[in-house]
This record gives C-alpha cells, structure tokens and sequence, in this order.
C-alpha cells in the first residue's frame, strides 16, 4: 500500500509540475524555424532585442525582406513583419502580439474553460479547448490547445511556445519545426554544413562567359580534395586542380593549364552568406557604385531530397530568370531590384560548398557552376577523365560568330552560321528589358517567329548545350 502510494505521490508531482510552470508563446532566447502552408521550407524567427522596464518585458522580433505583392514586379521591401509578429509584450499573466497593426491578447497560463477576445478589432474570441501531454522533438510536454471562434487552432507547448498558429488574415498555418541553439528538430544548414569535404572527394566546374567586348569563352577545371586540416573556425583544403578552356566561335583555340596544386581558406564567420537565415538582407556584397549601396536577400530553397540549397541574390523557385541586385530607397523600406544593370547569385549546396557563382552585367555574363562530383562511392553528373585536360581536341563550336537579322525587326529575325547548332537540343530564350522571360521555344531552323511580341527592346539568348549565345534586339510595331 505504502508502494502504491508513494508511486501516486511521483505521479501527482510529476504532473503537478508540468501543468503547473509558466508558459510563454516564444522562447526568448531561440531562433525558432517556423514552416508555413504558403512556403514549405522554413523560416527562422529569433528576438532581435528584448527591454524591461519593471515587470514588463517588450521583445522584438527580428524582420525579413519580401517581395511587394502590390509594387512593379522587380520591387521588394525590407524590414517586413516576419510568420509571428512584430513584437510581444509580457506583463503579469498577459501576452499582447503585435502583428502589422493588428493586436492579438493571450492568456497562456489560465487554465481550460477560460475564453477571452483574443482580437478586439475583429471581435475573434479564445477559448483553451484542452490540455494534454506529447511528445514533442522526443521530449514528453504539455501542449495547450486554443480554439478560436473563426475555428481556427492554436497550439501552445509549455517548453517550446508557439508550436502552431493559424492565423485568420493570411489563411496560413505556421508550425514549429525545429529550435537552433537547442539543436532539436530541423535545422537550417550553415557553413560547416556546406563545406564539409573529405580527401578523395572531386568537384567538376564549368565557367563561361559571354557578352559585352569579351570574347566568350568556356573554362572547365576539376578539383580533387588531397589535404584537409580544421583550425578553429578556419577549414583549410589542399587541391589537385586541372583546367582546359575554349574560345567560342573563333577557331580552334584552346588551352590547357599544368596539372597544380593550391590551398583554399574557408573562414566560417557570422557574416558569411552560408550562415545566413531565409529572407535576410545581404549588405554590401556589391560594389558596382562607391556611392549606393546594394542590397542582396538569401532565399533557402528545398532540393526535394530533405536537403536545403541556400541561394544568395536569386530565388530559383520565382520566375526572375536574372539575380536580385536591390537599390535601398532611403526614405522608406522599399528596395528597387536594378538586375538589368548588375547581378549575381551565389548557390550553397550540403557537402558540395559553392555550386554555382554568376554574375550579370548589361550584356554580359560570366558563371561558374558544378556539373559533377565525386563523393564517397556516388558519381553524379559529369566528371571529365585527365586525358581530357592533356589532349588536344577540336573546337565543337565552329569558326564563326551567329548573326541575328533584321534588326530591328518586326516579325521575326533570321540566324546566320548556325550549322554547328545541334538542333535537337538547341532553343532560344526573349527577355524583355526588365529581365522577364516572354518566349522560350526549340531551335528547328535559321528562323524565329516573333509575331506575338510587342514592340520593345528585348534579350534573344541561344542555348545549345553549354553554350549561351546573347544578342540584343528591337522589335517595331
């Protein structure tokens, strides 16, 4: 009996405890990765600062950039409510978020049965449905449920805060799915994540460039990993490095680089863009005008194998075929995307480092991108054989430059000396002055149509295989 009732006396304690302690709808010190219906990939929130003043506690969510929905459509907008809210109040037994004008009243430790007017605006009111025990990132907490009157569901966790929130205005739904200082649930991959090589592994590159005076060329170069050494927060990485590069549409010119070795310092560092969070602001990462700035975001982007490419400079999931280079507007937060003029975008993939590097100015470009490795026992994509950086092969491309005509034009433009075009690849692309893509279509003679486009100034990019060909043209009423 006295077993029996020392075991209930545990049991009594135990839930005592959990029920009982204060709840919070955000862990103040955390960066929380929320996952929302609309995105699908996850966004950190964190308090950017906290004050107190007597028994009242102000925390102030950090902000995110976001594209403005109601703007041109190369315009985006910075300090930006972010999934929570804008701020949050604690006083006493109170909880206040604000959120982009709106006020939303929690009562987190009252107990079930309490309802209140969680939106006075509104006239939304709240009610704690239930309180039960789960398990949450393999912890065993107590979760509150709050059942609004428009049946929307929020979730309150005793050790984790919010863990969902539907919210009336936007129709999203927004979750919690992992805690980074505390290391539980998802996390979003930073520097070491990225650049985490082993001796044996080998990357394959492939630089082109094109456009403007220069006379385009390719340049392939393979890199194998043969040292790695660690060094506090530097990853220091010997490779063996072989190169070949082209010149297009000139002849068969051709060179080749000395098979070498060199040493690459990879310093992991607050301000690294592997390191950055989705939607932040990337300062000073171009420095086309001495005297305005310009802005980049980071975007975090789902490869659909559970791993998170991190690109700085473009969203590969939007439709913007150029990267995202942002004038700050001084008097307000509006940040203008100037992308015909200059860009770039920088990719970050697991295990793979920087996987692709491009850089867009006027008419021209230049871009180096992965197109194979080797790790461990995988092979993916292309890696070329060493015979290929020794051996002397003829130019694929032709002697001759393409030449677009009319231009200006009206209905359509005719290519000249395309016979080294492989038709069964080859396409072109249009782009409007504001770097829109308005046509793509296959290559299938010296001939494109344009009778469907207005008049205006445009981009025509040919594409065969790894070649990128770019011409500007008119086109007249």
């Amino acid at each position: 009996m006295y077993k029996k009732l020392g075991i209930a006396i545990v049991l009594i304690f135990q839930m005592t405890s959990v029920y009982s302690q204060d709840w919070n709808l955000f862990l103040q010190h955390e960066y929380a990765n929320y996952d929302s219906t609309k995105e699908q990939r996850p966004i950190t929130i964190w308090a950017d600062s906290i004050v107190t003043v007597d028994e009242t506690s102000t925390v102030y969510f950090n902000r995110l950039i976001q594209k403005c929905m109601e703007c041109f459509e190369s315009t985006y907008l910075r300090n930006q409510t972010n999934l929570i809210g804008d701020s949050l109040i604690i006083e006493n037994q109170k909880s206040t978020l604000y959120k982009r004008g709106n006020k939303y009243v929690f009562y987190p430790n009252e107990p079930t049965g309490f309802e209140w007017i969680i939106d006075s605006t509104a006239n939304i009111t709240a009610q704690i449905t239930d309180l039960y025990t789960t398990s949450l990132f393999d912890q065993i907490d107590s979760v509150k449920q709050i059942v609004l009157s428009t049946s929307d569901t929020i979730l309150l966790s005793r050790s984790f805060g919010l863990i969902r929130l539907d919210d009336p205005e936007t129709q999203e739904t927004y979750s919690l799915v992992g805690l980074e200082k505390a290391v539980l649930g998802e996390q979003i991959p930073k520097f070491k994540d990225y650049f985490d090589f082993n001796v044996g592994d080998v990357f394959q590159y492939r630089n082109v460039c094109s456009g403007g005076e220069n006379i385009p060329y390719y340049y392939d170069f393979k890199r194998e990993v043969i040292s790695k050494k660690i060094e506090g927060d530097s990853i220091l990485y010997e490779f063996m490095n072989s190169g070949i590069s082209y010149e297009i549409g000139i002849g068969n010119n051709t060179s080749y680089g000395e098979p070498n070795i060199f040493e690459t310092i990879y310093i992991d560092s607050i301000g690294h863009p592997a390191n950055a969070y989705a939607y932040q602001l990337i300062e000073d990462r171009i420095d086309i005008d001495e005297f305005v700035p310009f802005w980049t975001p980071t975007f975090l982007l789902n490869d659909n194998q559970g791993n998170y490419v991190k690109s700085i400079g473009q969203d590969i999931n939007d439709n913007y075929p150029y990267p995202v280079a942002l004038e700050v507007i001084p008097s307000n937060d509006t940040l203008i995307n100037t992308y015909m003029l200059d860009g770039f975008n920088r990719q970050y993939e697991i295990g793979l480092g920087e996987t692709r590097n491009y850089y867009w100015i006027f008419e021209a470009y230049c871009e180096t991108e992965l197109i194979g490795y080797f790790k461990g026992i995988d092979t993916i994509g292309t890696i070329y054989d060493d015979t290929y950086y020794t051996v002397n092969t003829q130019n694929i491309l032709g002697e001759q430059d393409i030449f677009v005509f009319p231009n200006p034009t009206k209905n359509e433009v005719f290519l000249s000396n395309i016979e080294w075009i492989d038709m069964d690849i080859a396409y072109y692309n249009l782009y409007d002055q504001n770097g829109k893509l308005v046509s793509s279509n296959p290559i299938q003679s010296n001939k494109i149509n344009l009778e469907n486009i207005n008049a205006g100034l445009y981009i025509l990019e040919l594409v065969n295989g790894i070649i990128r060909f770019t011409e500007q043209i008119i086109v007249m009423d």
